[in-house]
Protein backbone atom coordinates (compact mmCIF):
# COMPACT_ATOMS: atom_id res chain seq x y z
CA UNK A 1 0.00 0.00 0.00
CA UNK A 2 0.83 3.24 -0.81
CA UNK A 3 0.54 6.50 0.40
CA UNK A 4 -0.03 10.25 -1.11
CA UNK A 5 1.56 12.53 1.10
CA UNK A 6 1.05 15.58 -1.83
CA UNK A 7 3.42 17.91 -3.25
CA UNK A 8 6.28 19.39 -1.36
CA UNK A 9 6.10 22.80 -0.33
CA UNK A 10 7.33 25.08 -3.08
CA UNK A 11 10.61 26.43 -1.62
CA UNK A 12 11.71 28.51 1.33
CA UNK A 13 12.02 32.29 1.80
CA UNK A 14 11.99 34.38 0.13
CA UNK A 15 8.64 33.50 -1.12
CA UNK A 16 7.50 33.98 -4.75
CA UNK A 17 6.40 37.43 -5.17
CA UNK A 18 2.61 38.65 -5.67
CA UNK A 19 1.76 39.38 -9.37
CA UNK A 20 1.52 43.22 -9.61
CA UNK A 21 -2.64 42.06 -10.52
CA UNK A 22 -2.85 40.62 -6.99
CA UNK A 23 -1.36 43.84 -5.18
CA UNK A 24 -3.54 46.12 -7.07
CA UNK A 25 -6.97 44.16 -6.43
CA UNK A 26 -5.65 44.87 -3.12
CA UNK A 27 -5.16 48.07 -3.46
CA UNK A 28 -8.38 48.96 -5.03
CA UNK A 29 -10.19 46.67 -2.17
CA UNK A 30 -8.41 49.60 0.51
CA UNK A 31 -9.46 52.71 -1.56
CA UNK A 32 -12.98 51.53 -2.49
CA UNK A 33 -13.26 50.66 1.54
CA UNK A 34 -11.73 53.91 2.18
CA UNK A 35 -14.15 56.09 0.08
CA UNK A 36 -16.91 53.96 1.53
CA UNK A 37 -16.22 54.91 4.93
CA UNK A 38 -15.48 58.96 3.75
CA UNK A 39 -18.78 58.77 2.76
CA UNK A 40 -20.42 59.23 6.27
CA UNK A 41 -20.08 62.68 7.58
CA UNK A 42 -19.59 61.17 10.94
CA UNK A 43 -16.66 58.94 10.34
CA UNK A 44 -15.15 62.02 8.52
CA UNK A 45 -15.51 63.98 11.96
CA UNK A 46 -14.15 61.27 13.92
CA UNK A 47 -11.28 60.11 11.85
CA UNK A 48 -9.67 64.03 11.77
CA UNK A 49 -8.91 63.20 15.48
CA UNK A 50 -8.65 59.23 15.70
CA UNK A 51 -5.98 57.56 16.17
CA UNK A 52 -4.20 55.13 14.01
CA UNK A 53 -5.51 52.03 15.76
CA UNK A 54 -8.77 53.26 15.78
CA UNK A 55 -8.78 54.44 12.11
CA UNK A 56 -7.46 50.75 11.08
CA UNK A 57 -10.24 48.78 13.26
CA UNK A 58 -12.78 50.59 10.92
CA UNK A 59 -10.64 50.48 7.99
CA UNK A 60 -10.19 46.38 8.37
CA UNK A 61 -14.27 46.31 8.90
CA UNK A 62 -14.98 47.87 6.04
CA UNK A 63 -12.47 45.60 3.76
CA UNK A 64 -14.51 42.48 5.37
CA UNK A 65 -17.72 43.75 4.32
CA UNK A 66 -16.31 43.98 0.51
CA UNK A 67 -14.72 40.28 0.66
CA UNK A 68 -18.68 39.20 1.66
CA UNK A 69 -20.25 41.39 -1.01
CA UNK A 70 -17.80 40.90 -3.55
CA UNK A 71 -18.44 44.52 -4.93
CA UNK A 72 -14.73 44.86 -5.72
CA UNK A 73 -13.16 42.69 -8.66
CA UNK A 74 -11.01 40.20 -7.96
CA UNK A 75 -11.36 40.99 -3.92
CA UNK A 76 -13.37 38.15 -2.93
CA UNK A 77 -13.30 35.21 -0.23
CA UNK A 78 -12.80 32.80 -2.66
CA UNK A 79 -9.46 34.75 -3.66
CA UNK A 80 -8.46 35.42 0.05
CA UNK A 81 -8.66 35.42 3.73
CA UNK A 82 -10.38 38.21 5.81
CA UNK A 83 -7.40 41.18 6.38
CA UNK A 84 -5.94 40.02 9.90
CA UNK A 85 -5.05 43.38 12.00
CA UNK A 86 -1.68 43.22 14.09
CA UNK A 87 -1.62 39.91 13.65
CA UNK A 88 1.66 39.24 16.03
CA UNK A 89 4.69 37.13 14.37
CA UNK A 90 8.08 36.89 14.08
CA UNK A 91 11.25 38.41 12.95
CA UNK A 92 13.45 37.11 10.31
CA UNK A 93 15.59 35.97 13.22
CA UNK A 94 13.07 34.17 14.82
CA UNK A 95 13.55 35.27 18.57
CA UNK A 96 11.09 38.29 18.34
CA UNK A 97 7.99 36.44 18.36
CA UNK A 98 5.53 39.41 18.98
CA UNK A 99 5.94 41.67 15.81
CA UNK A 100 2.45 42.90 15.00
CA UNK A 101 2.00 44.29 11.44
CA UNK A 102 -1.24 46.69 11.25
CA UNK A 103 -2.93 44.69 8.08
CA UNK A 104 -1.99 41.73 6.68
CA UNK A 105 -3.22 39.98 3.37
CA UNK A 106 -3.05 36.41 2.76
CA UNK A 107 -3.84 34.66 -0.79
CA UNK A 108 -5.97 31.38 0.13
CA UNK A 109 -3.83 30.29 -3.35
CA UNK A 110 -0.15 31.20 -2.37
CA UNK A 111 1.69 28.76 -1.69
CA UNK A 112 3.89 27.89 0.32
CA UNK A 113 1.24 28.46 2.71
CA UNK A 114 2.57 30.45 5.88
CA UNK A 115 1.91 33.09 7.36
CA UNK A 116 4.81 35.01 6.02
CA UNK A 117 3.94 34.65 2.98
CA UNK A 118 1.31 37.42 2.13
CA UNK A 119 1.00 41.08 1.80
CA UNK A 120 1.71 43.06 4.94
CA UNK A 121 1.06 46.66 5.81
CA UNK A 122 1.94 49.55 8.22
CA UNK A 123 -0.65 52.53 9.10
CA UNK A 124 0.57 55.73 10.42
CA UNK A 125 -1.17 59.11 10.73
CA UNK A 126 0.74 61.80 8.84
CA UNK A 127 -0.42 65.24 10.76
CA UNK A 128 -1.95 66.31 13.96
CA UNK A 129 2.51 65.86 14.88
CA UNK A 130 3.14 62.93 13.03
CA UNK A 131 5.83 63.82 10.60
CA UNK A 132 6.72 62.00 7.03
CA UNK A 133 9.77 61.55 9.27
CA UNK A 134 8.38 59.39 11.85
CA UNK A 135 6.27 57.51 8.70
CA UNK A 136 10.11 56.79 7.32
CA UNK A 137 11.35 55.79 11.31
CA UNK A 138 8.37 54.06 12.67
CA UNK A 139 6.93 52.55 9.36
CA UNK A 140 9.14 52.01 6.38
CA UNK A 141 12.10 51.06 8.61
CA UNK A 142 9.93 48.10 10.04
CA UNK A 143 10.32 46.43 6.31
CA UNK A 144 13.85 47.18 5.66
CA UNK A 145 15.32 45.77 9.35
CA UNK A 146 13.96 42.64 8.89
CA UNK A 147 10.78 42.92 11.31
CA UNK A 148 7.74 42.47 8.95
CA UNK A 149 7.39 40.98 5.85
CA UNK A 150 11.13 39.75 5.76
CA UNK A 151 10.21 36.81 3.80
CA UNK A 152 8.55 38.93 0.83
CA UNK A 153 9.72 41.02 -2.22
CA UNK A 154 7.33 43.48 -1.33
CA UNK A 155 4.91 45.46 1.39
CA UNK A 156 3.28 48.13 1.50
CA UNK A 157 2.71 51.45 3.53
CA UNK A 158 -0.53 53.06 4.46
CA UNK A 159 -0.46 56.95 5.18
CA UNK A 160 -3.81 58.39 6.60
CA UNK A 161 -3.32 61.96 6.00
CA UNK A 162 -4.88 64.79 8.14
CA UNK A 163 -5.30 67.99 6.67
CA UNK A 164 -3.73 70.56 5.41
CA UNK A 165 -2.37 67.15 3.49
CA UNK A 166 1.31 67.42 2.53
CA UNK A 167 2.65 67.24 -0.91
CA UNK A 168 1.99 64.24 -2.66
CA UNK A 169 3.32 61.01 -2.01
CA UNK A 170 6.71 60.65 -4.02
CA UNK A 171 6.89 64.37 -3.64
CA UNK A 172 7.03 64.42 -0.02
CA UNK A 173 9.15 61.07 0.67
CA UNK A 174 11.62 62.36 -1.82
CA UNK A 175 11.53 65.39 -0.20
CA UNK A 176 12.11 63.57 3.13
CA UNK A 177 14.69 61.13 2.00
CA UNK A 178 17.11 64.73 0.30
CA UNK A 179 17.27 65.98 3.65
CA UNK A 180 17.95 62.60 5.34
CA UNK A 181 20.73 62.60 2.96
CA UNK A 182 22.48 65.97 3.45
CA UNK A 183 22.07 65.04 7.20
CA UNK A 184 23.64 61.36 6.24
CA UNK A 185 20.79 60.04 7.95
CA UNK A 186 20.33 56.93 5.80
CA UNK A 187 19.37 54.03 7.31
CA UNK A 188 16.95 52.41 5.33
CA UNK A 189 16.92 55.16 2.36
CA UNK A 190 16.25 53.73 -1.51
CA UNK A 191 19.14 53.97 -3.33
CA UNK A 192 16.99 54.82 -6.55
CA UNK A 193 14.26 57.36 -7.04
CA UNK A 194 10.66 56.79 -6.42
CA UNK A 195 8.48 55.53 -9.07
CA UNK A 196 4.70 56.22 -9.53
CA UNK A 197 2.37 53.14 -10.27
CA UNK A 198 0.37 55.27 -13.64
CA UNK A 199 -1.95 52.12 -13.85
CA UNK A 200 -3.28 52.25 -10.46
CA UNK A 201 -6.70 53.32 -9.54
CA UNK A 202 -5.37 55.27 -6.57
CA UNK A 203 -1.72 57.05 -6.97
CA UNK A 204 0.54 54.19 -5.67
CA UNK A 205 4.39 55.65 -5.09
CA UNK A 206 6.74 52.69 -5.60
CA UNK A 207 10.49 52.37 -3.46
CA UNK A 208 12.73 49.91 -3.51
CA UNK A 209 14.91 49.62 0.04
CA UNK A 210 17.68 46.72 0.52
CA UNK A 211 17.89 44.83 3.19
CA UNK A 212 21.03 43.77 4.65
CA UNK A 213 20.36 41.03 7.26
CA UNK A 214 20.15 36.92 6.24
CA UNK A 215 17.55 34.54 6.59
CA UNK A 216 17.63 31.84 9.03
CA UNK A 217 18.20 29.01 5.91
CA UNK A 218 21.12 31.67 5.47
CA UNK A 219 20.11 33.33 2.13
CA UNK A 220 19.93 37.00 1.59
CA UNK A 221 16.23 38.79 1.41
CA UNK A 222 16.56 40.54 -1.40
CA UNK A 223 15.21 43.69 -2.10
CA UNK A 224 12.21 45.03 -0.64
CA UNK A 225 9.58 47.10 -2.75
CA UNK A 226 7.31 49.04 -0.73
CA UNK A 227 4.08 50.18 -2.14
CA UNK A 228 3.03 53.52 -0.89
CA UNK A 229 -0.81 54.62 -0.51
CA UNK A 230 -1.61 57.60 0.89
CA UNK A 231 -5.42 58.34 2.01
CA UNK A 232 -7.09 61.27 3.05
CA UNK A 233 -9.39 61.99 6.11
CA UNK A 234 -11.29 64.32 4.41
CA UNK A 235 -13.67 64.03 1.10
Amino acid sequence: MSFDLGKPPEGPPPYQPWTSRHLKIVERAIVVAWQQLLASSEFVTWAASAVERDITVKLQARLIQLLNTGEVHGFTAAAFSPPIRGQEVDDYSGKDKEKRPDLTFLRLAARPVSNHHAQFYECKVIGRGRTVDDYHNDGIMRFVDGRYAWGMAHAGMIAYVSPPPPLMASTALESCWTKARQKLRLAGLPASPLKLDQTASHPIAISVHSRGFRLSNLRPPGDITLRHLWLPTLP
